[in-house]
């Protein structure tokens, strides 16, 4: 639980990506009271885009649906730079797909890893 003043994101920079202007709004100024430097908030994917390109963050949040296009590419991106992210979601269809599209990456990654241990196993 945090008490006034408590700032546990001090120096964290944080990239913002939502599309609905008063959750954006919000969110950066609760990152805020907690000591994050936001970056945004970013309301379109080509603009997350560039800010990951050209802006370096710690950690993003990024709204799953920006203007009717899924955000999907955009986290890959940032997994595969192991950037941590969190998504968020406002309706129950986005957390299925959202659902099934990382389970199928994180299929793939138990057995990239698996794959792994056993070659070190067998050195």
């Amino acid at each position: 639980m945090l008490r006034d003043g408590d700032q546990p994101l001090l120096g964290c920079r944080v990239l913002v990506v939502e599309d609905e202007y008063f959750l954006a709004d919000d969110l950066r100024s609760e990152l805020e009271a907690i000591g994050a430097n936001v970056i945004g908030p970013v309301g379109d994917l080509g603009d997350a885009r560039a800010c990951v390109e050209r802006d370096g963050f710690d950690v993003a949040v990024i709204d799953i649906n920006l203007r009717g296009e899924a955000a999907y590419a955009l986290a890959d991106k940032l997994a595969r730079q192991r950037i941590p992210f969190l998504f968020t979601a406002a309706y129950w269809t986005e957390r299925v797909r959202l659902t099934q599209h990382w389970s199928d990456r994180l299929d793939s990654l138990r057995d990239e890893a698996s794959a792994v241990s056993l070659r070190r196993s067998a050195a």
